[in-house]
């Protein structure tokens, strides 16, 4: 073999090994991407993991702290109740133990009246007429009823009726009739099933709202309430 034989085997050869050389370190650059691709992704893979039970963690937290709240609202609203409804219960006690005191009151007065006669006597003939008419003929249930209406139907003036009511139910005349209106609403909320609403009508009061003020004012109780305490025991 000639020396350009030779030397065109060595180069040959110094080809093929300079091949397998960079086919190493190719093969090592790609496996080594291959390693750090890999690394990467399972970093990812945990980070996104930890994030999801973080946001899994907040979420429990989020519903634990809400479902506190409501646990405490309600316990609140159930005590509020409670509380509201046994003040409902003694003022409707106090409303029923004053109903009766007035009743007391007023056969004392007519009792004082029969020994007294005279003026004052005249003017308890009048008030219990009043009190008769109002009852036998339900005249506090007609709408925008005045004082110079019954007054003419009994005969006098309202001067002296206003006066007899003054003293002998120790309010103007319409105080008085607004507390005949609620009397029998009373009667009617404890008695019967009928809707708030005919109730108010039915006692003389065209607007709902004038009779709820009206009744609140006089009891201290919505009549929804009223209604309901006057049944448990009263």
């Amino acid at each position: 073999m000639g020396e350009h034989d030779r030397a065109v085997e060595y180069l040959s050869m110094y080809y093929d090994l300079k091949d397998r050389v960079f086919n190493v370190e190719k093969e090592r650059s790609f496996n080594s991407l291959i390693r750090q691709y890999e690394g990467q992704k399972n970093a990812n893979e945990l980070q996104r993991r930890d994030v999801q039970l973080l946001k899994q963690r907040q979420l429990i937290e989020l519903v634990v702290a809400a479902f506190i709240v409501a646990v405490v609202v309600v316990l609140a609203v159930v005590m509020r109740n409670r509380s509201q409804n046994r003040m409902y219960r003694q003022l409707v006690t106090k409303y029923n133990d004053y109903m009766q005191r007035e009743k007391e009151l007023m056969a004392r007065l007519e009792t004082a009246d029969k020994e007294q006669g005279g003026e004052n006597d005249r003017i308890r003939q009048l008030f219990d007429r009043l009190s008769e008419m109002m009852r036998q003929e339900k005249m506090y249930a007609l709408k925008n009823l005045t004082v110079e209406d019954v007054a003419s139907r009994l005969g006098t003036n309202r001067s002296y009726l206003s006066k007899a009511v003054n003293t002998y139910a120790g309010v103007s005349f319409n105080s008085w009739l607004n507390s005949m209106r609620i009397k029998e609403s009373i009667e009617l909320l404890s008695k019967t099933e009928i809707p708030i609403k005919q109730v108010a009508d039915e006692v003389g009061y065209s607007n709902l709202t004038t009779f709820y003020n009206n009744f609140i004012k006089e009891t201290g109780v919505p009549p929804s309430k009223y209604r309901q305490e006057s049944r448990i025991g009263f």
